[in-house]
């Protein structure tokens, strides 16, 4: 851990140079995960012809050794600091919600440096912000990134103690705003839900829509890209006020159709290496 907090007091220019290095290392000599990118690449975008796909790999790869890096800094990073690294527009969105005395779902992905987003609590002025994450198997790197999304104001909750958590506050008449990395693949036996995403037949996780619907929470997608190399913009976008208003599943179709666009847009920025589309829907008649 020293050697991180050496490094994380590193200017971003001295680390971008680690980056440039851990991208020929990742891409060139070690292959990390070539196979698993190549496969999600070649099947998101079927349209794009071979010489394309690989300057899109190598793309990713850049992008993911920039990540690494912009995460290690975070670790000595100041909010004076971040300010000129993250920032959120649409704010007056969340203000009318908050107004309303309304609680938040804020569904994001594995976008650009989704882990900036911890700094959301601060830069949108709350104290409410509580962040839904998976515990690691490793304790000395689940309490390093418990530590990086806490840093900044927000409270990590387990994804396990979500709604009991949440339905607490419900009961005690607090307001919350819950931030879930909602296009990671669900458990085996939670696919539930499948849509066609990226031209794919995916289980999305459905899990969150169902305590936004017990809990009567407003739903909203940030849209998260990269704006300059290790800056990045969420924009909020509305998804509901009323989401018992909606048919069951509406949540998680809107927000797949918007991280679709998000990732079209910036295909570079998601997360490739992971093993996204392990599950076909003959899988969840297998759990039943």
């Amino acid at each position: 851990m020293w050697f991180l907090k050496f490094l994380s007091r590193r200017s971003f220019k001295t680390l971008y140079i680690l980056s440039d290095f851990l991208y020929y290392l990742a891409y060139y000599v070690v292959g990390y995960r070539k196979k698993v990118v190549r496969k999600n690449l070649v099947n998101s975008f079927p349209e794009k012809n071979e010489k394309e796909i690989i300057k899109l790999e190598k793309a990713f790869y850049r992008q993911f050794c920039d990540q690494i890096v912009e995460i290690i800094k975070q670790v000595t990073i100041t909010n004076e600091e971040m300010a000129s690294h993250f920032y959120v527009e649409n704010t007056e969105i969340i203000e009318k919600l908050r107004s309303e005395n309304r609680s938040i779902v804020y569904f994001l992905a594995h976008i650009g440096c989704w882990e900036y987003v911890a700094y959301f609590a601060t830069c949108t002025n709350t104290e409410d912000l509580y962040i839904g994450y998976k515990k690691l198997t490793n304790e000395t790197f689940d309490k390093l990134m418990y530590d990086l999304r806490a840093k900044f104001g927000g409270t990590p909750i387990q994804d396990t103690k979500l709604l009991r958590t949440l339905a607490q506050f419900k009961k005690e008449g607090k307001r919350a705003e819950l931030g879930f990395l909602a296009d990671q693949s669900p458990m085996p036996d939670a696919l539930n839900y499948w849509t066609t995403f990226l031209n794919q037949n995916t289980a999305m996780i459905d899990s969150i829509e169902r305590i936004a619907r017990k809990l009567d929470y407003a739903i909203c997608y940030l849209d998260i890209s990269r704006v300059s190399r290790g800056v990045y913009k969420a924009e909020v976008k509305l998804i509901t006020e009323n989401i018992n208003s909606t048919p069951q599943n509406y949540v998680t179709e809107q927000y797949t159709r918007l991280l679709e666009k998000t990732i079209i847009n910036q295909p570079e920025c998601y997360l490739w290496s992971h093993n996204r589309w392990k599950y076909r829907p003959e899988d969840s008649i297998k759990n039943k």
